[in-house]
């Protein structure tokens, strides 16, 4: 396994997601976070998925999640859950838009429509 850090990716613009397989609302928002994935490839915007392993919630569900949902972008596993506690993350989906100096810009939580992110992503673009 592979460790990201979002240190490496400053520069660019990051959606990061808090999902977990079974979550009925992540499973909801995949066609959106496919549609701005695809939307803003090429102009500095990178897309990641962290998966809990949270009620049950495995490797080999979040593995299936992304194969059922066609879920093209980064998917990573927080194998031991010690992600979503740095970030606060008390419910899924949660969002995170960090802008290019590493510094989060905007947060959003639940079924949001691809109009909110977007402007999110713009205007952090923007800074």
């Amino acid at each position: 396994s592979q460790t990201v850090r979002l240190s490496s990716l400053r520069g660019k613009v990051v959606l990061l997601e808090f999902m977990v397989s079974w979550c009925r609302n992540c499973q909801a928002m995949v066609p959106s976070i496919a549609y701005v994935s695809e939307k803003y490839k090429g102009q500095d915007v990178v897309v990641i998925s962290v998966a809990a392993t949270l009620g049950g919630a495995t490797a080999e569900s979040t593995a299936k999640f992304i194969r059922e949902h066609g879920a093209t972008w980064t998917h990573l596993l927080d194998q031991d859950n010690s992600v979503f506690p740095k970030y606060g993350v008390e419910a899924t989906p949660t969002y995170f838009i960090i802008d290019r100096s590493g510094k989060i810009v905007n947060t959003q939580e639940g079924v949001i429509s691809t109009q909110v992110l977007s402007s999110a992503l713009d205007n952090a673009l923007s800074i």
